[in-house]
């Protein structure tokens, strides 16, 4: 099956509602603010990484387990004509970030349909709540290169179960033509 709103491809079947990618206005001020929080990434490779934001219990609405599984036909950032791709996702105020596949173009993260993945506790499940992956090509002892973005309503998500999701890569705006590729994503809401 597959989902036309901004080229989203639904590998596993299942069809998603066509406003379940965030608005032009949302993915703006998303892209705007999770920008200038994500350089504490930058510098040498991490590796993978979590900072999950633990939820009182009571407040608790439900999980959302989000899991990285590949990029492909990324845009090449070195000079060896490859980059050296990673990605941070970010759920409200917690991050996940996977570690760096080196000169790819196609890279795959952990295992064939498992890879690099977390569990986010969910306070809310309204318009703001959103799942927002950025794709970055990493660079010793220089900025990290913006590669292009995906951002997901998690609402979009209720009852749909286990989804794969293959999106296009979105750029900043009016910069759409510098990004080329997609990004496979995992995801399963948990709402209690």
């Amino acid at each position: 099956a597959t989902w036309s709103a901004s080229s989203v491809s639904v590998m596993s079947g299942t069809s998603l509602p066509s406003d379940a990618l965030a608005s032009t206005d949302v993915r703006k001020r998303i892209s705007t603010s999770r920008r200038g929080a994500l350089p504490k990434f930058f510098g040498s490779d991490l590796g993978s990484h979590k900072n999950l934001k633990r939820v009182p219990e009571e407040r608790v609405i439900g999980r959302l387990r989000v899991s990285v599984l590949e990029a492909r036909g990324l845009r090449p950032m070195d000079r060896g004509g490859t980059s050296d791709p990673y990605v941070v996702v970010t759920v409200g105020e917690s991050t996940f970030r996977t570690s760096t596949v080196q000169e790819s173009l196609d890279p795959v993260w952990g295992e064939t349909d498992v890879g690099e993945g977390a569990e986010f506790e969910l306070e809310q499940l309204d318009d703001s709540a959103v799942v927002h992956a950025v794709v970055f090509d990493w660079n010793r002892g220089a900025t990290h290169q913006f590669l292009g973005e995906v951002i997901q309503l998690i609402a979009a998500l209720e009852g749909r179960g286990l989804v794969n999701i293959e999106y296009e890569l979105g750029g900043a705006p009016g910069k759409e033509h510098e990004v080329s590729g997609s990004l496979r994503l995992q995801l399963e809401l948990i709402l209690r």
